[in-house]
């Protein structure tokens, strides 16, 4: 299933700097989160070792909540973050997974 993640994951962010660039002159800014390994019931199904062995391959040791990749979403939809376009926010603990 690596072939397809990558593959769609790919197409996002391509599609995200391309559409950035066509819908700016109207003030539309498009980015798009690239959450890591995120605490979730999905995440229920792995065994103690599983997950202590996943954990191990984020620097900052831990997966994200819900809650921080929400963070990310509510910054890039203030007033603050009105200049930027465009790009891919990771938001993943340092892993590059």
């Amino acid at each position: 299933m690596e072939v397809v993640y990558s593959t769609v994951k790919g197409g996002q962010e391509s599609f995200v700097k391309a559409y950035a660039k066509e819908v700016a002159s109207l003030g539309i800014t498009v980015n798009l989160i690239a959450p890591g390994a995120v605490h979730t019931q999905m995440n229920h199904l792995l065994t103690t070792e599983d997950y202590h062995l996943l954990t191990q391959e984020i620097p900052l040791n831990k997966l994200a909540t819900p809650l921080d990749i929400a963070y990310g979403v509510l910054f890039l939809s203030s007033k603050q973050a009105e200049y930027i376009t465009g790009i891919t926010l990771p938001i993943d603990g340092g892993w590059k997974g």
